[in-house]
Formats: structure tokens, sequence, C-alpha cells
């Protein structure tokens, strides 16, 4: 039995092994003891939890501070008998040795498939009801909170199917009333208790909670509930429980590319930018799906109608525009539209100066918004919103260097880094460009510029770094922080920058994927599914990379077939994938397509990054390009490398780090 019992989802509790409860001289202190039991007994550095809880102070207050709370903490659980806290160099941990804390039990029934007992173990929403600390621990909080709370939702999601599915009533409809008592908007819950109801023959109950869930629906968000909530009404109304079409999660909006009239050079210019930039403001709007706009402008080169396009994209409103520049003005005409009917919800025109090309995309966005009737928070759009350059010129080299960037060609990256060079020297503070200078040596360094590593990796890291100095609510900027930290081993402040990345844009479906791939070198693969899940439903044309990211998180949760499935779908998305795949296949069994995809990625090594490596470059590059977090994890890569036929030597195999190249 634990000696101290830490619970943490639906509020904040501490408690000895009889059930009294414990104190902590501070809310900070309360704070400091989530963050360490919200992953026991992994080292979290002082610097990071200074920084989270006192971010105000010099270094050695915030230190001197940090020292104070954890002294209250460790006094609270060694005086229960508790092991207490286990430093670890310049970090610090929570010793599970006699305390049980209840995130981590459910994790636990979570990976051990245990899903009754999983959504027993979720009460509520991480530290539910407990006040704002500071910025920084609001953001992690509310990154964790999100998280859990969308893992939860997706296991009384599968119970309640099963439940359905096995026609038992009782412990049926008892969970969906839970679930809806954690998220009253939780449409799987309804319509499992309408099938219920129904399949006993109570079709004026199963009615009854339709029209319940679509009065929760529109006094909240004011939608009408889901195509599969509707259906299954009429399917009870015609006596019948057949089967539905799934369900949606979140009004879903595909922003279609900009008609541009006339050919004045200027409205073509800025057609694409604005798009992009519509899209970005709609999704700071968290209770609004953003389809990738890239995707769209895919998916509408086909000539499909509406409600094709809609079912293409999976998105329900669509957004149609057209530009015509002239003499120094700029036009703008918009309707929105949803996609399942052709109907026109609302339409409008815009003109401006050119130079204010801003407002008019923050008016466009608030407008669509308000057309849906969706419960925004003013507040946190302001505050999230990203400051408009001051100059035209500059917004044109942003607009053609982004576009520069999306070939994926070494010859855009170098055109894309004079635009951006350029945008600078007409204003130094401008945040994108340096976003910008960012991603262009982050494409070229994680890729194969082997020879280049370090000077591209101080490059981006540099130019990321200023971007979010000058605007810190540039979600690009973060996400690139974020991944370089990974790489450079500060894993810690790798998913700090990551989860800020989220909560600033929580629609970008590149940021998904880029975090789902962070998450499978940080150790939780869990999350990066959840991640690159989210990332495919936002950005349903996408990239092969995305698949990579997934499978990546498949082959560290040890689900090799589920990796290999979708690594094979997109085998040259990264030069290591064939790596990958051979180690995948070794641990299947597998080991004749082993050795052939071990034959071909030493090939492709040998071609493109060290032409004349040993063996031993072989794996140091592995291990460079894959900065894994957990040693088990190193293991497992290494264990299926060496059964595919790829030298591991002895030193390697027991876990050194990479080092850097001169």
């Amino acid at each position: 039995m634990a000696e101290v019992q830490i619970d943490l989802l639906g509020g904040f509790a501490l408690s000895d092994a009889a059930g009294v409860a414990l104190t902590l001289p501070t809310r900070k202190a309360q704070a400091l003891l989530a963050v360490l039991a919200r992953r026991p007994g992994v080292a979290v550095a002082r610097a990071r939890l200074a920084g989270l809880l006192w971010p105000d102070r010099p270094d050695t207050q915030g230190r001197a501070s940090l020292r104070q709370a954890l002294a209250s903490i460790r006094r609270a659980l060694e005086g229960c008998g508790a092991a207490g806290l286990a430093p670890s160099g310049d970090a610090v941990a929570l010793d599970p040795t006699g305390v049980e804390v209840d995130v981590a039990a459910f994790e636990a029934a979570l990976a051990g498939g245990d899903l009754e007992e999983a959504s027993a173990r979720y009460r509520g929403p991480l530290l539910d009801g407990f006040p704002p600390v500071e910025d920084l621990f609001d953001d992690w909080l509310q990154g964790e909170r999100t998280a859990l709370a969308a893992r939860a939702l997706e296991v009384f999601r599968v119970r309640l199917e099963a439940l359905a599915a096995a026609g038992d009533a009782h412990a049926g409809l008892a969970l969906a009333e839970r679930a809806l008592g954690l998220d009253p908007l939780f449409e799987p819950a309804y319509q499992v208790r309408m099938r219920l109801l129904a399949a006993r023959g109570d079709r004026a109950g199963a009615i009854r909670e339709y029209e319940r869930c679509r009065a929760a629906l529109a006094r909240a968000v004011g939608a009408e509930p889901s195509d599969r909530t509707q259906a299954l009404r009429r399917a009870v109304e015609a006596e019948s429980t057949s089967g539905p079409p799934p369900a949606r999660r979140a009004p879903s909006l595909a922003v279609l590319p900009l008609e541009v009239v006339g050919e004045d050079s200027a409205a073509a210019t800025f057609a694409r930018g604005l798009v992009d930039d519509i899209c970005v403001e709609l999704s700071r709007f968290r209770s609004l799906e953003v389809i990738a706009p890239d995707s769209a402008r895919r998916a509408v080169e086909e000539r499909l109608e509406p409600a094709a396009l809609g079912r293409t994209l999976g998105a329900e409103y669509l957004l149609f525009a057209s530009v015509r520049a002239a003499t120094g003005r700029l036009r703008v005409g918009a309707r929105l539209v949803e996609a399942a009917t052709g109907r026109q919800i609302w339409a409008d025109r815009y003109e401006a100066d050119l130079a204010e090309v801003f407002g008019v995309q923050d008016r466009i966005a608030q407008a669509v918004v308000s057309a849906l009737a969706i419960g925004i928070d003013d507040r946190e759009l302001a505050r999230t919103r990203g400051r408009a350059p001051d100059r035209l010129d500059t917004y044109a080299c942003w607009v053609k260097g982004m576009a520069c960037l999306r070939t994926g060609t070494a010859e855009g990256d170098r055109e894309a880094r004079g635009l951006f060079l350029r945008a600078l020297e007409m204003d130094p503070s401008y945040a994108r460009a340096h976003a910008g200078l960012s991603l262009a040596h982050f494409n070229d360094w994680s890729c194969a510029a082997w020879e280049r590593w370090d000077e591209n990796e101080r490059e981006a890291f540099r130019h990321a770094a200023e971007a979010a100095r000058l605007d810190d609510r540039d979600h690009v900027a973060h996400f690139i922080l974020g991944r370089i930290l990974i790489y450079r081993r500060d894993f810690d402040r790798g998913a700090e920058h990551l989860d800020r990345a989220l909560a600033l844009n929580a629609s970008d479906a590149d940021v998904h994927a880029h975090a789902a791939l962070g998450c499978a070198y940080l150790g939780d693969p869990e999350r990066g599914l959840a991640l690159g899940f989210a990332a495919r439903r936002l950005r349903p044309i996408h990239p092969e990379w995305y698949l990579a990211a997934v499978a990546m998180n498949h082959f560290f949760a040890r689900q090799p077939l589920e990796a290999v499935a979708l690594f094979e779908r997109a085998p040259d998305a990264y030069v290591d994938i064939r790596a990958f795949l051979a180690a995948g296949h070794a641990h299947l069994g597998d080991l004749v397509r082993a050795r052939e995809d071990a034959r071909r990625f030493l090939a492709r090594f040998a071609r493109s990054i060290a032409p004349g490596g040993s063996p031993a470059d072989v794996i140091s590059w592995l291990l460079r390009v894959n900065p894994l977090r957990r040693g088990e994890d190193r293991d497992y890569l290494l264990e299926g490398l060496a059964r595919a036929g790829i030298p591991v030597s002895p030193e390697r195999a027991v876990g050194s780090s990479p080092q850097r190249r001169s």
C-alpha cells in the first residue's frame, strides 16, 4: 500500500495512507509537486522548474525559491514514510517508491490495455480548478490537460462502443452519463445512450437524449448535432438502430485558394499569403478545426462541387474568396458555404489599401467565426494574434520565401534565405523573416547535410530564438526551437517549446506532425500517436513525412507491425527510413526483408551521406539524427539493426551518446 497518494485528475489532493490530507505551504509548492508527479521517476531540470514557477526572479533568487519549495515537499513526503525526491545532478525527480499518483495509474492501465481501469482512474481534467500561477506553468498545464483529456475521451469512446455492441445497457448508460459529466458536448456518449435505449424499446427515451444533445450544443457553441447523431435520430424514428457515419469532433473549415481577378502581379503575390494568414487567424479559435491550406489547394484543382470538396477535405464549411488589386487598392470578396448543401451562410466584400491587407485578413477571420456562431475567447485571440509588419515589401519577401521553402529543394532553400535576408535589411525587427531563415537552415540541416550539421544547427537555432524574442507568440519559432533543443539533447526545454507551439496554434497540421516526431524521441509515443492522428485529420492531403512521424511512434511503442506498414508507404520520406524498416522487419522475425532493407539503406547512406564511411559512421549518424531520450528505445533500435545485419559495436549497444563530427 502506498504511503502517500497524489491526485491530480479532477483537482489537486495530497494525502497519507489513512486518507488524511497533507498540506504544502504555498500554491507554487503544490504546482511544483504536480509537475514532478506528472511523470514520477523522470528527472526534470532545476532550471526548467525555476523557469516555470519563478520566471521573473533572477536565477539565484529563483533557485533559492525552488530549494525552499522542494524542501517543503520532501518534508511532507518523507514524514509519511515515502522515499521523497530523488536528485539527479542539476535535476530532480519524484521518487515513486511509496507514492501512488492517479495520472501514472491511469497511464499504466492504458498501456496495459485495461480500458475499464483507465476510465475509472480518469476523474476529471488535470488539476481542474487550479488557480493561475505563472504564464509558463499555466501553458504547461493547458498542454498536459488537453493531451490527457483527449486520451481519456478516446478511452471512453472505445469502451462505450464495446458496451453498445455487447448490448450491455446498464454499464453502457452509466458510463456514457459519467463521460457527459466530464464533457457535456461529448457526442459519442449521447449516441451510445440513444442506441442502448432504442435497443431495449425506449425510443422516446432515445429521442430525449438527442434533444438533450442538441440543447447542450446550441447552448455552448450554437451548433447542431453532428451528421452521425442526426442520422441516428432518424434511424430511431424509423425503428432502426443501423450504424451511422463517423462523428466529427469540432466544426471544420477549409479555406480555398483565392481566385485572382485580372493580371495584376500584386494580387497574385498576395493571394496565397492572404490564404495562409487567414488560416493562421482562424486557427487561433480553439473551437474550430482549420484544414491545412495546401490540402485545399490540391483538392480544388480537381474542380469538385462543394459537397465533394467537403468530403475530400473532411470539411463541413468552405471559404471561397477572390482578390483584385488595382491602383494601390486591394479588393477581396469572400463567402462561406456549407459543403454538404452548397448553402451560402455569409458573404461580404472588403476594400483597402494594399498596405492594409492585414486588417482585411482579421476582419474576414472574425466574420467567418461569427457566421459559424462558435464560442470565442476574444481576450485569448487578442493576446495571441501576431503583429503585422509595417512595410509591405517585407511581407512580399515572406510570402515568396515561404513559397520557395515549400518546393523542398536545396535551390528553393537558398532562394528563400535571400528573400528573408532582404526583408531583414528593410526591417531588422521582422520576426517572421527570422522564422523563415530558421526553417531554411532547419530544412538543410535535418535532412542530409551531414557535413554542415553543426553550422546549420547553430544558424537554425539562432534565428528561431531571435524570432521568438521578437514575437513570443510565433508558434513556428517555438516548434523549431523545440525540435532543435531535442537534437541538442536538451529534452525538457525542447518539450516545453513544442507544447508552447501547440498551445499557440491548435490547427497547424505541420506543428502537430513535428511534435509527434518529437514525442517519439522524447519517449512518449502514445501522445505522439494522438498528435499524428490530429495532424493527418487537419491536413488530409499530407506529405509522406507525416506517415513516417506516426510510424516512429509505433516503432518506439513496440508496435513493429504498424510501424512497418506506415514506413513502407513512405520509404523515402527520410534518408533513414530503410534503417527503421530493417529494424522493424527484424523485430517481426522477417530477416529476409530486414536484410534487404538494410542493404538498401547502407547503399543510400554511402551515396548520400558519407561516401566511403565505415559501419561506425552509420550508427553514429543514426543516433545523431534520432536523438532518443530513453536508453531502452536506443537499445531497441540497435537490437533490430544488429539482427538485420547492420554492424553495431558493443560500446554502441550499451548506450554511448553520439559525438559531434568536427
